[in-house]
């Protein structure tokens, strides 16, 4: 008996490249539709979770896409884009769009807009509690000790990262260049004239204040 090969799976895109081969193997003839494919890769992550088996974001990260996409299609932020997605689609055409979104998504490269390496003398203000995780972690986490900003071509929402030497990153986004600035001002007290921009990142700053 010739042994069966199985998939490799090490990103959430391999799985997501997996289902989009046999659809109807993984997600049953009568469930092809975007709530039964995140349906299957939530439980999909967790079995991993629970038996000590890391999967990667890939790149570029997935958490990234899931807030790039709705922003692509409508222009705006939405914690369940894929239930508006087959509101405004049907579930066929959501389901096909998605692996059209994801396609050009992982084709993109994330620009730089601007950095910053915190210094001793900038700290936290405690207007903003972050945690990881732990409640407790927001009360005395450290000043990071890297912040980069990025974004994505066709849409304007920004990433912040919060680089750690001993803890994992933090990500967060904000709709704007000068609002994402405005999060870490608020919560570290760094002014925008303490970035290092890019050149991309130096147009967008014009762009937003001229509108």
């Amino acid at each position: 008996m010739t042994a069966i090969e199985q998939p490799l799976i090490k990103t959430i895109y391999d799985l997501f490249d997996l289902v989009r081969t046999r659809p109807k193997l993984y997600l049953g003839n009568n469930g092809i539709t975007l709530t039964a494919l995140m349906a299957f890769v939530i439980g999909y992550e967790s079995a991993c979770f629970y038996n000590g088996i890391k999967i990667d974001e890939g790149t570029p990260p997935y958490w990234h896409f899931v807030n790039w996409i709705p922003h692509r299609l409508f222009g705006e932020s939405n914690t369940l884009p894929w239930d508006i997605m087959e509101d405004q689609f049907g579930q066929s055409v959501a389901f096909s769009t998605f692996f059209e979104m994801l396609d050009e998504f992982r084709s993109l490269q994330a620009c730089l807009l601007s950095s910053i390496q915190p210094s001793s003398q900038h700290q936290l203000t405690g207007k903003i509690l972050i945690h990881q995780g732990n409640p407790e972690d927001g009360l005395h986490r450290p000043v990071p000790s890297n912040i980069t900003i990025v974004s994505y071509p066709n849409v304007l929402v920004c990433f912040i990262s919060y680089e750690y030497a001993d803890r994992p990153l933090y990500e967060t986004i904000e709709h704007s260049l000068i609002e994402a600035l405005e999060f870490v001002n608020t919560d570290i007290n760094i002014e925008i004239s303490e970035w290092n921009f890019t050149e991309m990142g130096s147009d967008r700053i014009k762009m937003e204040n001229s509108n």
